[in-house]
């Protein structure tokens, strides 16, 4: 999401679907409410702070957004 590299975050769309690897970027200033909707699904790829940042909102957004119903799947690997 940053071109300063000051964030880690990807989001990837493979046909209709849109998934995100790490949300370490501030969501909701990048993407917005809209283009949250659209996420099917959250892979972390480790637990540092600058790759999960942000998925406390998103969780909370899922959860509370008047209009949203999906469920966004959450992706993890175990050390």
């Amino acid at each position: 999401f940053s071109r300063m590299g000051k964030s880690i975050g990807y989001q990837i769309e493979i046909g209709q679907s849109c998934y995100l690897i790490d949300c370490g970027a501030p969501l909701f200033h990048l993407i917005g409410g809209h283009g949250l909707k659209k996420v099917g699904g959250l892979l972390i790829t480790h637990c540092h702070d600058d790759h999960k940042r942000w998925f406390s909102d998103l969780a909370l957004f899922c959860r509370y957004a008047p209009d949203f119903h999906n469920k966004v799947f959450l992706l993890l690997q175990r050390q």
